[in-house]
């Protein structure tokens, strides 16, 4: 018995493990902002220059004011 099957027979399991599921949150960015959005409450919850933090109610409406 050759050991290729078996060596791949686990591989095979867990793409397909990996395959099913409730998707990320970059793959819906992707396949509907092109992958700004993520990018952009990164960019937003860096430390501001007077040393605080903006929120994350404040993130959410600098990301809603400038996607539409």
């Amino acid at each position: 018995m050759s050991s290729s099957p078996l060596v791949v027979t686990p591989k095979i399991g867990r793409e397909v493990k990996f395959s099913r599921g409730r998707k990320s949150l970059v793959e819906f960015d992707m396949r509907d902002n092109g992958g700004q959005l993520i990018a952009l409450a990164k960019k937003l919850r860096r430390k501001t220059p007077k040393g605080g933090r903006r929120s994350l109610r404040a993130i959410a409406l600098g990301c809603t004011e400038r996607a539409t």
